[in-house]
């Protein structure tokens, strides 16, 4: 009887070894497997990371350029307006400046 269970419990401990193995590799390859997962994770969050500031620097850049050509529209009126009032007024004085030279009265 002794012997039986002498060998029953080396049988067990070998039992025990061969699932102790077995689930050694299965984790050796569930890491390796999750490794290569994240690894590609990365990469193609590092990919969709450049995609899109390349697409918001482009549009940040039209936004600006239409901006600039609003602006540069509005400033060009209003540098005009201001021109035609300067000139206007211009007129007058330069037309009583030479009045008074042409008349005599200085």
């Amino acid at each position: 009887m002794t012997e039986e269970i002498l060998k029953s419990i080396t049988v067990a401990e070998e039992e025990a070894a061969q699932i102790k193995c077995e689930a050694q590799e299965n984790a050796a390859r569930i890491l390796s497997g999750a490794q290569s997962k994240a690894d590609e994770i990365a990469k193609n969050t590092a990919e969709e990371c450049k995609t899109y500031r390349e697409a918001q620097i482009k549009k940040a850049q039209e936004d600006a350029e239409k901006e600039y050509t609003s602006t540069l529209k509005v400033k060009t009126e209003e540098a005009k307006a201001y021109c035609a009032e300067a000139l206007e007024n211009a007129e007058s004085t330069v037309s009583t400046i030479v009045g008074r030279i042409v008349s005599g009265n200085r």
